[in-house]
C-alpha cells in the first residue's frame, strides 16, 4: 500500500486535515480544534529568534564569566549555540511539515518513536513550561532590583505576573505582535550590546581606556572554581558549561512547534516563488554532477 501525501488542506475553514505518515497506508485525521490561526510568519520568525535570546544569556551570562574566566566562557558557549541552532533548525521544519496544536515535541515523539518517549516528554514539557514563569519573574525582579528602587519588589512581581495572565488571555494575534515587539527589543538589545562592547574594548568610553585584552592578562583567560589548581579549572569548565545550557534551557528554543498550528498558512506558508537566477542554475548543476 503506497503511502499518501497530502500538502495542501483547507484546515482554516474547519475541514480535516489528512496527514502523511512514515508508515505505511497511514494517514493521520488532524481536526481542527478551535485554535485561532492568527500568527503571521513574522511572528513564528521572532517567536523562534527570541525563544533562544532567554534570560539566563542576560543574567546568567556574567555569573559564568565569574565562575570560568572569557576563555572558558567562549568554549563553553560556541557548542551549546550550535546545538541550538540544530533544535530551533529541526524544530522548525516538523513542526512546518505536521503543524499540530500544543506541545508539538511530545507528539513528534509519540508518532515517530513510541508512546513512551512521547509520554516522558509531554510531562517534561509540563514541568519546564511550569518553573519558566516563575524564573522568568524572578529574574525580571532581580533585574529591576538592580537599580535599587524605591517600590517594594512585591509589587514588580505582582505587576509581572498580571502581565503574562493578561498577555495569554488575549487572542493569539495579540500575542502574537506583544511576543514580535518584545523579541525586537531583545535582538536589538543584543545588537546594540555587542556594539557598546566593540567600542568600549576599543577606548571609545568616557575615559578614553582601551582595554583590549586586559582582563585576558589580569586575571587570566580562566578561573579556578572551588579549588585550586588543574582541579579548580576543571570544576570551572564543568560549571561554566552547565550554565550555558541553562542560559539557553529556560529559552525553550523548541517553542516554535507550539506556535506551528496558530499560524495563517501553516506548513505552505512559502511566498511567490521566483525564477531561479543564472548563478543559480550553475549552482544547481555543479551539485547534481558531484552528487
Amino acid at each position: 500500500m503506497a503511502e499518501k501525501t497530502m500538502l495542501y488542506s483547507d484546515e482554516e475553514n474547519g475541514h480535516v486535515t489528512p496527514i502523511s505518515s512514515s508508515i505505511v497506508g497511514r494517514t493521520d485525521e488532524l481536526l481542527h480544534s478551535g485554535t485561532q490561526r492568527g500568527l503571521k510568519s513574522r511572528h513564528a520568525q521572532m517567536i523562534a529568534l527570541g525563544g533562544t535570546i532567554g534570560t539566563g544569556l542576560f543574567v546568567g551570562t556574567g555569573q559564568a564569566l565569574r565562575m570560568g574566566g572569557p576563555a572558558f566562557l567562549l568554549a563553553a558557549y560556541c557548542p551549546i549555540t550550535i546545538l541550538v541552532f540544530g533544535i530551533v533548525t529541526g524544530a522548525t521544519e516538523i513542526s512546518s511539515y505536521l503543524p499540530v496544536p500544543g506541545s508539538g515535541m511530545a507528539y513528534y515523539a509519540n508518532r515517530y518513536v513510541s508512546r513512551s518517549l512521547g509520554f516522558a516528554l509531554g510531562w517534561m514539557y509540563w514541568y519546564v513550561f511550569a518553573i519558566t514563569v516563575p524564573a522568568e519573574v524572578t529574574a525580571t525582579s532581580l533585574v529591576i532590583q538592580y537599580w535599587d528602587p524605591p517600590v517594594h519588589i512585591a509589587v514588580w512581581i505582582t505587576l509581572t505576573i498580571l502581565v503574562v495572565v493578561a498577555v495569554n488571555s488575549l487572542p493569539v494575534r495579540y500575542y502574537g505582535e506583544t511576543e514580535f515587539w518584545f523579541a525586537s527589543i531583545k535582538v536589538f538589545g543584543i545588537i546594540g550590546l555587542l556594539v557598546m562592547a566593540v567600542v568600549l574594548v576599543l577606548g571609545g568610553g568616557p575615559k578614553r581606556d582601551r582595554l583590549g585584552f586586559r582582563y585576558w592578562k589580569d586575571p587570566g583567560p580562566v578561573n579556578e572554581y572551588i579549588v585550586d589548581g588543574a582541579s579548580g579549572r576543571l570544576c570551572a569548565f564543568v560549571a561554566t558549561t552547565v550554565f550555558s545550557v541553562f542560559a539557553f534551557a529556560f529559552a525553550a528554543p523548541s517553542s516554535i512547534s507550539a506556535s506551528a498550528k496558530p499560524q495563517r498558512l501553516g506548513r505552505h506558508h512559502r511566498g511567490p516563488e521566483k525564477p531561479a537566477r543564472k548563478h543559480e542554475k550553475w549552482y544547481q548543476k555543479w551539485k547534481a554532477i558531484y552528487e
